[in-house]
């Protein structure tokens, strides 16, 4: 039997399995009172994974939707050669450095968040950036209602379907007067769009 399987309790493999891609192999010989060497033999022996660099992922969910998004909202905020950095990087909007710079960190205030499959992270105050306190899980349709772009607001909605109620102004007419088309119009009056306002 190797020397290196001999000697060390389960506690110790155990430190060693929960701190080797943190701390140095010198740093958890101190602790263990084992030498460097030693630790690096037993890492070997237990065939833990190698470290791997900060740019590498080490939290095996590199498929998961969630880490999609992650990378989507980095690019958007951090890459001008990307088609949308002009609506949010060139804009100011930025991701906070705890999520930039820690996928897991992320992925647990998602998880802990309401995140589902098919809805989408929208940014509550459309001129702050990414991070836990400005951010919403929410469906497409809510998401759109709050793009900077959107040319309406409740206020323009109400008085659109209140509009709309009277009956004597067309779809074609109330797209015209709030600058949208004719289809956003009827999707507005019927609810389909803003449906949670009356």
């Amino acid at each position: 039997m190797n020397k290196h399987c001999v000697n060390w309790s389960p506690d110790e493999d155990a430190f060693l399995e929960n701190n080797y891609l943190s701390m140095s192999y010198r740093q958890i010989g101190e602790q263990l009172g084992r030498s460097e060497k030693s630790v690096g033999r037993r890492k070997a022996y237990l065939r833990l994974p190698n470290k791997q660099s900060t740019s590498q992922h080490t939290h095996c969910l590199s498929s998961h939707p969630i880490y999609r998004l992650w990378t989507t909202i980095k690019t958007r905020c951090e890459n001008p050669n990307t088609c949308n950095y002009h609506r949010y990087g060139a804009r100011g909007i930025s991701v906070c450095e705890a999520w930039r710079n820690d996928f897991t960190v992320f992925y647990e205030w998602c998880m802990a968040n309401g995140w589902e499959k098919g809805l989408q992270i929208d940014r509550i105050n459309n001129d702050l950036g990414y991070c836990p306190e400005n951010c919403r899980f929410c469906t497409n349709q809510a998401n759109n209602q709050n793009r900077s772009n959107n040319k309406m607001n409740e206020d323009k909605v109400r008085l659109m379907k209140a509009m709309r109620k009277c009956g004597d102004i067309t779809l074609r007419e109330l797209g015209q007067m709030f600058g949208i088309d004719k289809s956003t119009a009827s999707e507005i009056c019927s609810g389909i769009l803003w449906g949670n306002v009356e």
